[in-house]
């Protein structure tokens, strides 16, 4: 299970809302932030399965895939900024 930093709300739309309250994002905004892109990826991948047409499935999953690269260089962010 993932511990998210002290502040944080559970919910993700209320993460998120929390993090668009910052003028500044500091390490622990950018590792919620994260968070918040992989959800989106696994958002993406549930609703492939109720698209209707080829394409649509195509499109949700390439979004699905996006979302994870977004996580993964906001991840490659905190790591260059703190050395974690």
């Amino acid at each position: 299970m993932i511990t998210l930093p002290a502040g944080y709300p559970d919910d993700l739309f209320q993460a998120f809302g929390l993090l668009t309250t910052r003028k500044r994002l500091g390490l622990d905004d950018l590792k919620v932030l994260a968070l918040v892109e992989a959800a989106g990826e696994q958002f993406y991948l549930s609703i492939v399965k109720t698209a209707r047409t080829d394409a649509a499935k195509k499109l949700l999953q390439r979004t699905s895939q996006e979302e994870r690269g977004h996580a993964q260089r906001l991840i490659k962010a905190v790591q260059i900024l703190s050395g974690e």
